[in-house]
């Protein structure tokens, strides 16, 4: 038995709903980032929108997918070229 001094309690701390998804968000984008071949790329939902709204989702998936090769970055975002 440990001694009462080194033993602690801890709270568990819950997280709001938002702030859930913002920790399950960022831990997929450092998964991904460290599988390899890039075989995983990750997709917002304004970027979903944007591909579907323009015909365009093969074209967005080339793009997104030739981004994550040369940069290593599975979460590069379509939309910011538009945006420009």
């Amino acid at each position: 038995m440990l001694p009462d001094k080194t033993m602690q309690i801890t709270k568990q701390r819950y997280y709001s709903p938002e702030e859930y998804l913002e920790l399950e968000e960022a831990s997929a984008i450092t998964l991904a980032r460290f599988v390899s071949p890039q075989t995983i790329l990750l997709w917002g939902g304004e970027e979903i929108i944007y591909s579907l709204r323009n015909k365009s989702t093969s074209r967005s998936l080339i793009k997104k997918y030739r981004y994550c090769i040369e940069y290593g970055l599975p979460d590069y975002n379509i939309t910011v070229e538009a945006k420009i």
